[in-house]
Parts: C-alpha cells; structure tokens; sequence
C-alpha cells in the first residue's frame, strides 16, 4: 500500500470518527418525588407529553414507561412506587442540547 494511499484512509477514518462523535445525542434527565400513585403519575406524565407536542407510544403496564417522541426528540418517562407515593424519571435526548434543557424543564414542570 502506497504511503498516499496510507494517509487518504487515515484521513477519511478521522473523518468518520469525528463525524460519528458529532451525531452522538445530548441527554438531559430530571426526576421528582410526588405524592400520588404510580398510576396518576403515569397519567400526568402522558399528559405532560402530548401537551407539549410529543407524539407518544402506550404505556408500558408491565415497566411503567412512556416513550416518546417529536422530531428528533426522544423522550422517556419512568414511574416508580416509593414509600410516600411514587417517583418519577425523565431522560430527553437528540441533536440540540439547548432544546432539551427547554423540554426537559417544560416536562418536569407539567408532571410535578
């Protein structure tokens, strides 16, 4: 292999590399205690999402999940039981970091 040839793969191989770092997603989460079901906490996230122009899947019964999604945005919702009533988390992720904050704060605003 020639040393041109040699230097044109390394190149395009860093190429690749920083291309690959540059789509890597941005992931905001946030999460709250509240004081009511799990149940009711799933409902209000669900409600939070639509409400904010997410587009989202059923509630998984046997996870307590929510998936979501709005363009490039994902959105994940998770409600758990705790002693006082039930504990939810959010994770936004996609290509604009100051979008996601945006969400991520519209969303654990409306859930909480």
């Amino acid at each position: 292999m020639s040393h041109k040839t040699l230097i044109g793969l390394t190149l395009g191989i860093l190429a690749l590399n920083a291309q690959a770092k540059d789509d890597a997603p941005y992931i905001w989460w946030g999460h709250s205690h509240l004081s009511m079901s799990v149940e009711s906490c799933l409902q209000r996230a669900h409600l939070a999402i639509e409400t904010s122009g997410f587009r989202s899947n059923p509630i998984n019964d046997q996870y307590d999940f929510i998936y979501a999604y709005k363009g490039a945005v994902r959105v994940g919702v998770q409600c758990l039981e705790n002693m006082k009533g039930s504990f939810f988390y959010l994770s936004v992720a996609g290509p604009e970091n100051g979008e996601l904050e945006k969400y991520r704060n519209e969303l654990v605003g409306k859930i909480k």
